[in-house]
């Protein structure tokens, strides 16, 4: 009798209880995630803009008033980014934001290295490109380009060296910051200088060999400063054999 009582089959089996605490830890991470994603309470209600200028800054923030509407974690910024990097001064833009309602927008600016013609804001950028600049610096060269160059049919073509003309307007800034330069540019890409207000045409030629033709024309302004007073035309479109050709000739 003792072992029938002991046997397995008597046992009274256990009831097993239902732990709630894993489920419930569960379920609030579902549901905290779930108000994340929906509540407007995320969306960037203050978003701090860098990089740009105050008149941009005005345009921009109707551009991102939409992100004050759609919580962070639903808000695609690609659009706005879009519409932003429409303006032509901006080379680029990145839009950073968190859960807690802010947002940075940085801005990249183009930075100007000619104007053209002495117009009040149509600049020549550091990368090549002609555009409308939200302000202009301070004693940059001028720049005489091609009738056409503010074509893109005739940038396109490649009928137009803006990067190369570019560099050579930084490079005359740093190798004769002390005077101030013209640089015409015809439509068969031959280039030459002229300083106000010496009347003297420094002919560059073609756009190979900038750099070099730039040194040879810094070490003659050295060793004769006011040389460009005193021709007519200082020819260096071949570097190492430059040419004058005095006044009255």
């Amino acid at each position: 009798m003792s072992r029938l009582a002991n046997s397995p089959t008597t046992r009274k089996r256990r009831k097993s209880r239902l732990r709630p605490g894993p489920w419930l830890w569960v379920a609030v991470v579902l549901n905290t995630i779930l108000g994340v994603w929906l509540s407007p309470i995320t969306a960037a209600w203050k978003v701090r803009v860098i990089g740009a200028s105050p008149l941009q800054e005005r345009r921009l923030k109707e551009a991102v008033a939409q992100s004050r509407a759609i919580p962070a974690l639903r808000f695609d910024p690609n659009p706005m980014l879009s519409i932003v990097r429409q303006d032509p001064a901006i080379e680029s833009a990145t839009w950073n934001q968190n859960v807690f309602g802010r947002a940075i927008l940085r801005l990249k600016l183009r930075t100007p290295v000619a104007v053209v013609n002495e117009q009040a804001r149509l600049v020549l950028g550091d990368t090549g490109e002609l555009y409308v600049a939200p302000a202009v610096p301070v004693g940059l060269p001028v720049l005489s380009p091609p009738i056409d160059a503010t074509k893109p049919s005739f940038v396109l073509a490649g009928n137009w060296s803006g990067r190369i003309i570019a560099q050579l307007a930084n490079n005359l800034r740093k190798q004769i910051p002390d005077r101030d330069f013209r640089i015409v540019q015809d439509s068969s890409n031959k280039v030459s200088l002229t300083s106000a207000p010496d009347t003297a045409q420094v002919v560059l030629g073609s756009t190979d060999k900038m750099d070099e033709k730039v040194i040879t024309l810094r070490k003659a302004l050295e060793q004769q400063p006011n040389l460009l007073s005193q021709v007519k035309v200082l020819n260096i479109s071949a570097p190492s054999n430059p040419v004058i050709i005095p006044i009255g000739r």
